[in-house]
C-alpha cells in the first residue's frame, strides 16, 4: 500500500508546476469571454447613390432640352457681332449660349471669323456645322463677296479637289488621297504595272492592303483613262509573257498558246471562249489586256 502511495505522491516542484499548468489551461478556457468582435461601422451608400442618380438625370434633362432645342431652331442669316440674345436662341443656342456670347462681346470680345463662334465655350461643332452657310462672316483666308438680289453675301471659296488618273499617276499624287500612304500608293503602281494598267477603279479593290471603306471614300477622286492600257499581242505573245499578267496564270497561258499553235491565230475575243479554263467572267476582264493583229 505504501509502494501505490509513494508512486502517486508528488514533490512539492512537481506540484507547483501542475498547479502553474492547470492556472494556464483555465486563463486560456474563460479568455473567449472577455473577448468581443470589433464593430466596424457599415458604410451607408445611399446618399452617393443619390447623388449618382440626381446627376444622372440633370445630364439627361439637359440632353433632352438641347434635343428638343435644336428640333425647334431656325435657320436664317446672322451676324453674331449684332444679333440679340433672342435671335440666338431662335438659332437653336440654348439661354446659357446666348447669354454668354453676349457677355462675350459686352467685354470687348469680337467674331472677325466664322470659325471664331467656336471660342464660346459650351458650342458644340455641330451646331456650328449647322449654321455655317448662314453666319454673315468670312472664313479664314477663304472668303469671296458676290452680290445677289441687291445683298451682299458670303460664300466659302471651294477648290474641287484633284481627280488622280490612275494610268498615269504616280505615288506622290496618290498620297495626296485620303487613307493612302507610301505603302499603299506603292503597292497601286506595282500592280498597275503587272497589269498593263486599269480599266476601272474598282480594280484598286484587288490591291492588298486597300479597304472596302478606303475605296468608298477616295473612289470620288479617282478615274481611269483605259487608252493608256498597255494591251498584249495574243497572236504574238509567249507564255512568260501571258504567265506574268495577274489575270492568265501558268494553266491558261498554256491553253492559250497551245491552242493558237493548232488552231492558227485568234480572230477575235470569241475565239477565247474556245479555252476550257477561260471562264466568261475571265474573259470579261482579260479582254482589255490584248490585242489582235
Amino acid at each position: 500500500m505504501n509502494t501505490l502511495k509513494s508512486y502517486f505522491d508528488l514533490t512539492k516542484g512537481e506540484r507547483n508546476a501542475a498547479f502553474f499548468l492547470l492556472s494556464i489551461i483555465l486563463f486560456f478556457s474563460i479568455l473567449p469571454f472577455f473577448h468581443q468582435e470589433p464593430q466596424y461601422e457599415k458604410t451607408d451608400f445611399s446618399e452617393l447613390l443619390l447623388l449618382a442618380k440626381l446627376d444622372s438625370i440633370e445630364k439627361m434633362q439637359v440632353k433632352n432640352a438641347n434635343a428638343s432645342h435644336f428640333v425647334n431652331a431656325k435657320s436664317f442669316p446672322f451676324d453674331p457681332n449684332t444679333a440679340t440674345k433672342t435671335t440666338f436662341i431662335e438659332l437653336g443656342f440654348s439661354k446659357y449660349i446666348a447669354e454668354r456670347i453676349v457677355k462675350f462681346r459686352e467685354k470687348g470680345g469680337k467674331f472677325k471669323f466664322k470659325s471664331d463662334l467656336q471660342k464660346i465655350y459650351g458650342i458644340d461643332s455641330m451646331s456650328i456645322r449647322r449654321l455655317w452657310s448662314f453666319i454673315k462672316l468670312p472664313e479664314k483666308g477663304k472668303a469671296f463677296f458676290v452680290k445677289e438680289n441687291s445683298h451682299q453675301t458670303n460664300f466659302k471659296q471651294k477648290k474641287r479637289p484633284e481627280i488622280i488618273e490612275l494610268n498615269s499617276t504616280d505615288t506622290t499624287q496618290l498620297i495626296s488621297l485620303p487613307m493612302i500612304g507610301s505603302k499603299l500608293a506603292n503597292r497601286i503602281i506595282n500592280y498597275r504595272n503587272k497589269l498593263g494598267g486599269f480599266y476601272s477603279p474598282l480594280q484598286l479593290m484587288e490591291v492588298y492592303g486597300l479597304k472596302p471603306e478606303t475605296f468608298e471614300i477616295i473612289k470620288s477622286r479617282i478615274q481611269v483613262n483605259s487608252d493608256l492600257i498597255a494591251k498584249i499581242d495574243i497572236n504574238k505573245c509567249t507564255n512568260d509573257q501571258l504567265n506574268k499578267h495577274p489575270y492568265f496564270g501558268y494553266k491558261i497561258s498554256t491553253q492559250i498558246i497551245n491552242y493558237r499553235v493548232q488552231h492558227g491565230p485568234y480572230k477575235s475575243i470569241s475565239d477565247l471562249k474556245n479555252i476550257i479554263l477561260l471562264s466568261q467572267e475571265s474573259i470579261e476582264k482579260i479582254k482589255f489586256y490584248i490585242k489582235f493583229l
